[in-house]
């Protein structure tokens, strides 16, 4: 693979997880390795992305065990 597929790879793997332990900071730490790498046009575009993603992701999850198991009332 390319270098730069390498560090967005890892940009986002690292910035996941991260973001799976506080909730927050995929941008500042996506951004961190893809500044490297990438021209920041992309860089800005793909972190962007990742971070509507990820919060997209969490926020269904969040919202779906209650929709599966509503509570006995």
């Amino acid at each position: 693979m390319e270098a730069s597929l390498w560090i967005v790879a890892l940009g986002a793997a690292v910035a996941g997880f991260v973001q799976s332990l506080s909730g927050f900071a995929f941008g500042m730490v996506a951004m961190s390795f893809r500044a490297w790498g990438l021209d920041p046009r992309t860089a800005a575009i793909l972190t962007v992305f990742g971070a509507l993603t990820g919060q997209v992701i969490a926020m269904l999850a969040a919202s779906l065990p209650s929709v599966l198991l509503p509570s006995a009332s």
